[in-house]
């Protein structure tokens, strides 16, 4: 836990991977932050759990954990595959807040001009693209799944306003978001 009493969870984390590399750890925290989750990322912890979380998040991020060790995954994989596979899992973690390039190269330990460079030939896309894309996808779920209004959605996900969103929805999608729930939600459904 990153708020211990005594030695804190990040400390201990540092210690953890100096006695015993290779371990799996998992930090939670209940002060979630763009920073505890950048020194979580470089202190090598493998994830991290919000708090309050429920018990099928917490398993399935402990089998997540598990299986990457058992199967040779780690978090300070040194090759550019590994890197960019950790930048895009912090990307698909902190959806919903500010990231930017500077954070996620500094997540790594890269500079952003060599991440950005790497990820567009790794990715075929760049950073942001890739970011926004991933946006996107959340919000075409939450406009098929959900009751959500465009102004709740376009808030879920940090836009500042509904018009940066409707415009940014509508130049990847082709539709505004009220379109796109439209016809995706009239489609009848095949058994």
């Amino acid at each position: 836990d990153v708020r211990m009493p005594g030695l804190d969870g990040l400390s201990l984390l540092k210690k953890i991977n100096g006695l015993a590399s290779g371990v799996g750890t998992i930090v939670v925290t209940g002060y979630s932050s763009k920073e505890v989750v950048l020194k979580a990322l470089r202190g090598k912890a493998d994830d991290y759990l919000e708090k309050p979380f429920d018990i099928d998040k917490a398993r399935a991020v402990i089998e997540k954990v598990l299986n990457a060790k058992k199967y040779g995954y780690s978090n300070d994989a040194s090759d550019t595959a590994g890197k960019i596979e950790h930048i895009k899992l912090f990307l698909s973690r902190n959806l919903l807040r500010k990231v930017m390039l500077r954070d996620a190269a500094d997540a790594v330990c890269l500079s952003p001009k060599y991440l950005s460079r790497i990820f567009r030939e790794h990715e075929g896309t760049g950073f942001n693209e890739y970011k926004l894309g991933l946006k996107m996808a959340r919000a075409k779920n939450i406009l098929k799944h959900t009751a959500y209004n465009v102004d709740q959605i376009s808030d879920k996900l940090g836009y500042q306003n509904t018009e940066s969103f409707i415009r940014q929805f509508k130049k990847v999608t082709g539709r505004t978001p009220a379109v796109y729930r439209k016809k995706t939600r009239g489609k009848p459904r095949s058994r």
